[in-house]
């Protein structure tokens, strides 16, 4: 939606819908998840070197958690907006693998990549440079944001067509224990 800003030039706002897991119910906790897996999420020009001097969506300080100890405190960039909602289901789509909130989030990404594209098209020429938060695998990543799209897109088909298949499972088969799991056997 077109709004005129203090100097009487249109600007867009973004507005997306709350994002929801893949059962359908919203995720409440995307914030909170984004924030245990990632130290750092940034937007950066795709030709700055130096990550720190991007756009910071997340990152975390020093404060106190609930019983006031110390601890470091998830700080989200401010003035974002939407948008913070829009990287924080890209950083759940790319650091999360498969479950109802990662699933929720690439689906929620692919259905509003290209609204949000419409709406602040410069975010093409940004990267979204991620710091997992003590998870295995790379120290840090920096994905060019038009590819990290295209990626989460690609699965939202799988998952999607998968969904129609197969139906959602709401967790309960972590409530199911058992001695032992059936055997696998593989032909060829």
């Amino acid at each position: 939606m077109p709004v005129k800003d203090k100097d009487n030039k249109v600007e867009s706002i973004l507005n997306l819908h709350v994002p929801t897991r893949l059962s359908g119910d919203v995720d409440s906790n995307l914030d909170t998840t984004t924030a245990e897996r990632c130290k750092t999420i940034i937007l950066v020009l795709n030709t700055m070197k130096d990550e720190t001097k991007g756009i910071v969506v997340l990152t975390h300080v020093p404060g106190k958690d609930k019983d006031g100890n110390p601890a470091q405190v998830a700080k989200f960039g401010e003035g974002l907006g939407h948008i913070t909602r829009f990287v924080n289901a890209c950083a759940n789509a790319w650091t999360s693998g498969t479950g109802l909130s990662p699933d929720g989030s690439v689906i929620y990404v692919a259905a509003n990549a290209d609204a949000v594209l419409k709406c602040k098209p410069n975010l093409k020429n940004y990267d979204l440079f991620i710091e997992p938060a003590g998870r295995g695998g790379c120290a840090k990543y920096r994905v060019p944001l038009p590819d990290l799209i295209s990626q989460v897109s690609a699965r939202a088909k799988i998952i999607t067509a998968s969904v129609k298949q197969y139906g959602v499972i709401q967790g309960k088969e972590r409530t199911v224990k058992d001695d032992a799991a059936e055997p696998i056997t593989v032909q060829f």
